[in-house]
């Protein structure tokens, strides 16, 4: 038979047990998010010694039961003179402990991100910091929320591990000692390892493009076009050259701070986690420091300008190919760069789309920009009054206007060909 007086006078020291338990899951959860995104991001580090010591970290604390983590905080420490009560012992030892864990589910979900929104900040001026804290940590935070709310839950299970440190007896800690030798919440981690060719990419490339012009790089896939218009908003380093702009050297590690180039990526890069206003309100407010208000004013000139005024609040993932692009181009026109990358601007596009996007280019020329796209859209070339470059094994080896080569194919037999 239940004895409900029972029950009901236990109820106070339940509670007070339950608060206490939520109380040390909830620092600990606290701790290990915080220590667990350091480490994720410790480990994607250029610097190998910054990615030894994480990695050498969360082996350590994974392969060691959480229990001899938490006497050791308990009983070793103060042997250093550094004395612990019990619940920030417990707390403590949690966090560390879980921090590992969180690690791999953090890192898993900022790999999680495309590598092309990552270029897109970095193209639109933000700086890494911001660039983690607005574009990525939001994202991977959003993709892991299951996973750091299981890990949530096995803290909760985990603190019943308090009760050793009251408990002096070594027979009873013996009988709970336990440990954890298998990772059921961490998510396994699969990273592309991108290496680069030491052959040069682009060799003894020269061309000259005025403002208001439009220049359009031709070539078979490889030849180095989208390299030469990443390596023109600094996505790509240089080993030798200069370039100029109105005369004075152009500093390409600066072009994304300054503003002076913007990019509209082949496959736009938006940052899908923001609605179609907020991608271009972001690095007007985070990288140019305008406040909100005049960063909606220029962000709803824009979407007006180019037909999305009514898709202003909607996230961008619901938006079709076309609409997309428009509201790239709008992201980068955003900051008034000086220079225009477009690549590949109609391949993700329907071919009816075309005449609307060059329309847009046209327009962008005739801001007294300096306009370059790669394309093998012969359509969209022939929509265009530009300057043609053809580029193959990394160079430039015929350069002409497009009336030039209409007028003389023979004497740009390779341009020629790729057009007609």
């Amino acid at each position: 038979m239940i004895d409900s007086s029972l029950i009901l006078d236990s109820l106070p020291a339940l509670f007070k047990g339950a608060s206490l338990t939520m109380q040390i899951a909830g620092l600990a959860a606290i701790l290990g998010l915080l220590l667990g995104t350091g480490l994720a991001l410790a480990q994607q580090s250029k610097v190998a010694a910054i990615r030894f010591l994480a990695g050498s970290y969360i082996t350590f604390f994974r392969g060691t039961p959480m229990l001899i983590q938490i006497l050791f905080v308990f009983y070793v420490l103060p042997e250093f003179g550094l004395s612990i009560s019990p619940f920030w012992s417990v707390t403590l030892a949690m966090g560390l402990n879980s921090g590992a864990y969180i690690s791999q589910v953090v890192r898993s979900g900022i790999n999680a991100v495309s590598r092309g929104q990552v270029e897109a900040a970095y193209v639109l001026g933000l700086s890494p910091f911001k660039t983690l804290r607005f574009v990525v940590l939001p994202q991977a935070f959003r993709v892991t929320l299951p996973a750091l709310g299981n890990e949530v839950i096995t803290l909760i299970k985990d603190s019943s591990l308090a009760s050793v440190i009251g408990v002096m007896e070594l027979s009873k800690e013996a009988s709970i000692i336990r440990s954890r030798t298998y990772d059921p919440f961490s998510i396994l981690l699969a990273s592309e390892v991108k290496n680069l060719s030491k052959a040069p990419i682009l060799k003894k490339v020269s061309f000259a493009v005025k403002r208001g012009e439009v220049a359009v790089f031709l070539g078979s896939s490889g030849a180095g076009k989208t390299t030469l218009l990443r390596a023109l908003n600094h996505l790509e380093t240089l080993d030798d050259g200069e370039c100029l702009l109105d005369g004075a050297p152009l500093n390409l590690s600066l072009v994304g701070k300054k503003s002076t180039a913007g990019m509209v990526f082949q496959h736009f890069n938006l940052f899908d986690h923001l609605t179609v206003e907020e991608n271009v309100m972001l690095a007007l407010m985070r990288q140019q420091g305008k406040d909100k208000e005049k960063a909606f004013s220029i962000a709803k000139g824009l979407l007006e300008r180019y037909h999305l005024i009514d898709k202003a609040k909607v996230n961008v993932k619901t938006l079709s190919g076309g609409q997309k692009q428009r509201l790239a181009i709008a992201r980068a026109v955003a900051l008034e760069p000086e220079i225009i990358c477009l690549d590949e601007p109609t391949s993700a596009l329907d071919p009816f789309l075309t005449q609307e996007i060059a329309k847009y280019i046209k327009d962008l020329a005739n801001e007294n920009r300096i306009v370059l796209i790669t394309t093998h859209d012969m359509s969209l070339l022939q929509a265009l009054d530009a300057k043609v470059f053809f580029m193959q094994g990394g160079t430039i080896v015929e350069s002409a206007y497009k009336k030039e080569i209409e007028a003389n194919p023979s004497l740009y037999p390779l341009s020629a060909k790729f057009i007609f």
